[in-house]
C-alpha cells in the first residue's frame, strides 16, 4: 500500500519499494480501498525483506517497531528513519 501510495502520488517520480518481516498475501480490503481511490494492486505481491538486502536506496524508512529490530542493514542508503506506527496487519492476521 505504501509502495504504491509513494508511486501514484508523485507520477511515478519516486520508485518506492515495500517489504514486511513476515510477509502475507494482500487482505481483500487493501485492494478495496485502494481500488476507490483509483490506484490498482491486485496484481501487487508482499515481498519479503531479504529480497532488497543489497539494494541501494536513497532512503529506507521502517515503519513497525518490531521489523525496526529485525531489519537487514542497508549501509549504502543516505537516510534511514523510523516512523513508529502499530503493525498494521496485526488486526487482520491473528
Amino acid at each position: 500500500m505504501a509502495e504504491a501510495l509513494l508511486e501514484h502520488h508523485s507520477a511515478g517520480a519516486i520508485r518506492a519499494r515495500s517489504a514486511g518481516s513476515h510477509p502475507r498475501p494482500l487482505h481483500p480490503n487493501t485492494v478495496r480501498v485502494m481500488a476507490e481511490r483509483g490506484i490498482d494492486i491486485a496484481a501487487h505481491k508482499s515481498k519479503q525483506l531479504d529480497r532488497f538486502r543489497q539494494t541501494r536506496f536513497d532512503r529506507v524508512i521502517t515503519l513497525c517497531d518490531r521489523v525496526r529490530e529485525i531489519c537487514p542493514e542497508f549501509p549504502a542508503a543516505a537516510a534511514i528513519a523510523h516512523w513508529s506506527m502499530p503493525d498494521p496487519a496485526a488486526r487482520w492476521h491473528r
